[in-house]
């Protein structure tokens, strides 16, 4: 007997098109369930090779232990860069530029949990697209945000994004205003007001091949990393079922073996079952006559042994896909190829020289994306013209150089005869100028603390 008490949480019914309230997200769960009628309409059909083959697999490889440590580990390293919000180098010290810059980094900051707003447009290395609603309750206060799936948007065939929808939310009061049918089923593309609310974050966009019909909305959705991993983790599955079978027959000491009277249906049914009870029970009885060999008896069973050996080519195998799904990923796959190469912090520097550049681009596309959907939108909330709203931009920088490579560069340097500003190293390592009463770091003495000098000790 069921005892619990109905939720007292009245349910929300979703409104048409343009009625929603500024403080509601755009889209309920309700609206978010998909059709699966398939029709032309003018919504471009998803360019997506794992997802149109198949949807529910294209799902289960974020399952794969190697495909989300690689994809985490640079969402995470991405989502944590330093950002600012700025005038534009041609901008700096105009005084409408900079007090757009200190109000919209204010406004930013009070985000909740932008961070996660960060790691979720950053999927886009993964979808080729990432998409965020925020929420706003005054017009220039953002008090929540939420994720869109982005299998779930669709684009028309001059851009426009939208989200997929059921039948469902045409009965549940949606209303039709800005429902089309696309190749995956009901499309509501999203109003001027809507689209304010939504960014769109896409990186390696594409145009269309003129022999592929269904890779139009590249240009507006992107390449992602799910694409390049496709196959290759197709082969991971069947690799790791083969080497399942084996090692199971390998515990087992072979594969069995059995026979049955020629020719009798149900006779192969019974050896069937006797096989497969033993797999589960390692056990079983069967008839035999003693003044007849093996041979000679309709019935009869035998082990088959298996050849000696590890499984080794399985690993090997597993190791090599694992290693191209990261190297799509992340750039790189440092553990395999140093290790083939046999060579050392030559190809550690190489890769992480690739993987600086990926996390680069990745920060250079996501600032774009958010100067023009989130800086801009907040700038023209604020009062700004649109030309004023250009001045400024969002940004998330990568360090340049790393410091120990700095360094080592500058020792090599002044080493041969050359000659550094001690001020040029203080600003590139970030430190600042001590004070004549604060202990300093000193080589000379070897210890970890002087006392202070009357020349800085270099």
């Amino acid at each position: 007997m069921d005892t619990s008490q109905p939720s007292k949480r009245p349910k929300r019914q979703p409104r048409p098109a343009g009625q929603r309230a500024a403080s509601e997200p755009l889209f309920t769960a309700s609206e978010l369930l998909r059709s699966y009628i398939e029709s032309g309409g003018y919504i471009l059909p998803s360019s997506s090779v794992a997802y149109t083959e198949n949807a529910a697999f294209a799902q289960q490889m974020r399952l794969d232990a190697g495909i989300e440590g690689a994809l985490r580990n640079l969402r995470v390293t991405l989502a944590q860069l330093p950002w600012t919000v700025a005038p534009l180098p041609q901008f700096e010290g105009d005084p409408v530029a900079e007090g757009l810059s200190r109000r919209i980094t204010e406004c930013i900051s009070r985000i909740p949990r932008f961070t996660d707003l960060l790691y979720t447009l950053h999927g886009a290395k993964w979808y080729g697209l990432g998409v965020v609603n925020v929420i706003y309750g005054e017009p220039t206060e953002i008090t929540d945000w939420v994720g869109l799936d982005p299998d779930s948007m669709a684009f028309d065939r001059v851009g426009n994004i939208g989200v997929k929808v059921g039948a469902k939310y045409l009965q549940d009061g949606g209303g039709v205003a800005g429902v089309t049918t696309g190749f995956d089923g009901f499309v509501r593309i999203l109003d001027a007001m809507e689209r304010d609310s939504v960014i769109v974050h896409r990186v390696f966009s594409e145009a269309p091949n003129f022999l592929i019909s269904n890779s139009a909305d590249l240009m507006y959705r992107g390449r992602g990393a799910r694409d390049v991993c496709w196959y290759y983790w197709q082969m991971k599955q069947g690799t790791l079922r083969a080497m399942v079978a084996y090692e199971n027959a390998y515990a087992q000491g072979g594969i069995r073996k059995g026979w049955y009277p020629d020719g009798d249906d149900a006779a192969q049914r019974v050896m069937l079952g006797i096989l497969t009870k033993l797999d589960r029970i390692g056990s079983v009885a069967l008839p035999f006559d003693p003044r007849k060999s093996a041979a000679e008896q309709p019935w009869g069973m035998e082990l088959l042994t298996m050849p000696q050996g590890t499984g080794e080519i399985y690993l090997k195998a597993l190791e090599y896909f694992d290693s191209k799904c990261k190297e799509a990923i992340v750039g790189q796959n440092l553990s395999s190829e140093a290790a083939g190469t046999g060579l050392g912090s030559g190809v550690a520097k190489m890769h992480g020289d690739t993987f600086a550049n990926e996390l680069r681009y990745n920060a250079n596309a996501v600032s774009e994306s958010l100067t023009v959907d989130l800086v801009r939108v907040l700038a023209h909330r604020m009062g700004a013209t649109p030309e004023e709203a250009r001045r400024i931009a969002f940004s998330q920088t990568v360090q340049q150089q790393d410091v120990k490579d700095y360094m080592e560069g500058v020792e090599r340097f002044v080493r041969l005869g050359g000659s550094v500003p001690v001020e040029a190293v203080r600003e590139k390592l970030g430190l600042p100028e001590p004070n004549a009463t604060d202990p300093v770091l000193r080589q000379e003495t070897g210890g970890l603390f002087d006392e202070p000098a009357d020349q800085p000790a270099i």
